[in-house]
């Protein structure tokens, strides 16, 4: 097309001249004024053509892609966790206005703050509670995603507490780290909680075990005690005799609490001489009393990989009690039962039809998962508000979190997590909901985002209704387990999702939602519902808010503000410790509570470990080919990235089209020789 548009021009434009200048044979116009205007004017004629019928010009453009440097700074406490804190942070501010100075020039910076999030730009507070590491290198891997010479400088002292082990998040990946190595790698006297593990719920007047470990570092002949208190009262004090320099002692204790309610439990090791960090001395979990643990039912249609994955999470738990039944199906199978979790039900044959319909007579909460053995037609008929047009085929979908999500708090990490899980078999078709039943997941099919339901919690007819549209939870424990040598992350969208149909609905008129565990670093959000006597959402009536504690002399009132048709409340961070609250309103001429309580925990990851990692980050470099520089070597940093960019540099080479007619040149030269050549055939007497 190019090439037939340049030979048009061509000879439109030769035609043209040739009859103007050397058609008439008697032109008194000297043969090299003729020569020289047939020149102008076929030049002329030619480029206008060109400009009207020419397509788009290509032609091969090139550029040279600096390098990209991302900058990641540590903002945790443990950074500033020693005596030289305000030289840590004016040599971090220094030294990173120098590298934006003398790098900016050849590398494409970008600079980022993290401790337990990844944000962007600089700051030197310092003051994160958790450390992420694997989040910021997550965070950087998909921020260079779309070149491959790209770098990450990491400032940290190589501790983290959060998120999974940070060597394992770059696998595959070009992304080549540097990293600049702070705070003290000397191992103090130090006696520390390593960890705590007992269950979260237990039941009155039974034992249940509380397992710990201390570890001691140099310490070696010091004599000290070890005790345990269940709300200020102590139930366990043992001697303790430091044999070795550096050791972990285990140790197991049952504990029978001889009442309901919320307990706390604090484990302590005495404080040593010579101990810097003493903060690391006491921890503190708390347990749950109740009567008896709910029983959950796990009835499937036929074995199946999901049933044990299903099973072992519930179990992990113990919160709940959990059995496991296959067909047949009575009524005694439901017997003391507070949730069914029905897998495959009801069955092609309308196995486990008698059961769905006996929990739905006796208001039992009922879960349940759909898979491909499902008897879809049955399942619309029982009146469950959903209903699913399917044509038999089963698709992959991927979960994503729904917005706007208020039946239980969801943590943002879920977000990215949901993200990397493997798909779930759900039928296809249309989904129709009815009824109080929300979106708590939604289907990303092909890597779209759609609006249907992957699970649905809520309630129809007055009964807690949970359903999972599809079959294969049991790979995204194995994946979950992969990633994390854990299947907490998995589990716990699950039990979120039990412990909601399981919860017994307030009989008042206003409900508060509240995170289940929350520490004093982050702040307290409530979030509140009020239904009028029709039973309609209303927010209206101004409502309040006080909250008690025994670490204070008086309540603290808060009002809580309004948005769409409920109520929200930002209470700020808490002190540790039991709070109980209470919340109140009149609507309708009647006075409207609610009431409950939550736990602040006292526990900061960040002091409860001071010694930097700098084999870690040895180790992260190492691994991505990249160089591990000490806190004094920050010339060895620079040179090494000036080295870097020379045999970094990356010619692009990009095809581009433009249009004839945006040239601005052409018109310009157009006018040029439209002038020239009148002006020539003027002074020669041709006009």
């Amino acid at each position: 097309m190019q090439l037939i548009a340049i030979l048009t021009s061509v000879l439109l434009g030769g035609l043209f001249a040739t009859l103007l200048y050397f058609k008439d044979k008697k032109s008194s116009l000297d043969l090299k004024i003729r020569l020289i205007g047939a020149i102008l004017r076929f030049t002329l004629i030619a480029l206008i053509v060109w400009l009207i019928i020419s397509p788009a010009i290509s032609f091969i453009k090139h550029s040279e892609v600096k390098p990209s440097l991302i900058v990641a700074l540590d903002q945790s406490q443990s950074m500033i966790s020693h005596a030289d804190s305000n030289l840590v942070k004016s040599e971090i501010i220094e030294r990173i206005a120098e590298l934006e100075k003398n790098l900016s020039d050849d590398y494409d910076l970008h600079i980022l703050n993290f401790s337990d999030k990844v944000n962007q730009g600089l700051s030197t507070d310092f003051s994160g509670k958790q450390t992420n590491l694997s989040a910021v290198l997550d965070y950087a891997r998909v921020l260079s995603t779309n070149t491959s010479n790209s770098n990450l400088l990491l400032v940290t002292d190589g501790i983290y507490n959060k998120g999974s082990d940070p060597r394992f998040e770059l696998s595959g990946s070009n992304l080549k780290i540097y990293t600049m190595a702070y705070g003290d790698t000397t191992l103090f006297a130090d006696a520390k909680i390593e960890s705590i593990n007992t269950n979260k719920f237990a039941q009155l007047n039974i034992a249940t075990p509380i397992e710990f470990s201390v570890s001691f570092n140099s310490l070696k002949g010091e004599k000290g005690n070890i005790w345990i208190e269940a709300n200020s009262k102590k139930i366990f004090d043992q001697p303790i005799e430091v044999s070795k320099s550096s050791s972990i002692n285990q140790f197991s204790i049952n504990f029978t609490p001889d009442k309901k309610g919320i307990i706390r439990i604090k484990i302590c090791v005495s404080t040593f001489r010579n101990e810097k960090n003493t903060i690391n001395n006491c921890r503190e979990v708390y347990i749950e009393v109740t009567e008896s643990k709910p029983k959950v039912l796990i009835a499937g249609l036929v074995p199946h990989p999901d049933l044990g994955a299903i099973r072992q999470a519930i179990s992990e738990q113990e919160q709940f009690s959990v059995q496991t039944k296959l067909p047949p199906f009575t009524e005694d199978d439901l017997n003391d039962v507070s949730i069914l979790v029905a897998h495959q039900l009801p069955g092609i044959n309308k196995e486990g039809d008698n059961l769905i319909t006996l929990a739905l007579q006796k208001k039992i909460p009922i879960f349940l998962i759909i898979g491909q053995a499902t008897n879809l037609n049955r399942l619309n008929e029982l009146g469950l508000g959903v209903s699913i047009s399917n044509n038999g085929s089963f698709i992959e979908a991927f979960p994503y979190v729904a917005p706007n999500f208020d039946l239980f708090h969801t943590e943002q990490t879920w977000i990215s997590h949901f993200a990397s899980l493997p798909p779930l078999s759900v039928p296809s078709g249309d989904y129709k909901l009815s009824g109080e039943l929300k979106p708590f997941l939604l289907q990303k099919i092909n890597n779209i985002e759609t609006n249907r339901p992957l699970i649905v919690l809520g309630q129809h007819d007055g009964i807690r209704l949970g359903i999972l549209f599809g079959e294969g939870f049991w790979q995204q424990r194995i994946y979950g387990f992969s990633a994390d040598d854990k299947h907490a992350r998995v589990d716990e969208w699950f039990i979120k999702a039990l412990q909601f149909i399981n919860l017994r609905e307030p009989q008042g008129r206003l409900k508060v939602i509240q995170p289940e565990n929350i520490d004093r670093f982050t702040p307290l959000v409530l979030k509140a519902i009020l239904k009028n006597k029709s039973g309609e959402l209303t927010n209206e009536p101004e409502v309040k808010l006080e909250l008690n504690s025994d670490s204070i002399p008086k309540p603290i009132n808060y009002i809580f503000g309004k948005e769409s048709t409920s109520y929200i409340l930002d209470a700020g961070r808490l002190k540790p410790g039991k709070w109980n609250w209470k919340a109140f309103t009149k609507e309708g001429g009647e006075d409207v509570t609610s009431s409950g309580t939550i736990i602040i925990n006292d526990f900061n990851a960040e002091l409860m470990q001071t010694q930097a990692n700098h084999a870690l980050l040895r180790s992260l470099a190492h691994q991505q080919n990249g160089y591990s520089f000490k806190r004094n070597d920050w010339n060895g940093l620079f040179k090494a990235l000036q080295e870097r960019k020379n045999t970094m540099r990356q010619i692009v080479s990009e095809r581009e089209t433009e249009e004839p007619i945006r040239f601005i040149w052409v018109f310009i030269l157009i006018i040029l020789l439209m002038s020239t050549e009148w002006f020539i055939r003027k002074y020669n007497g041709a006009i």
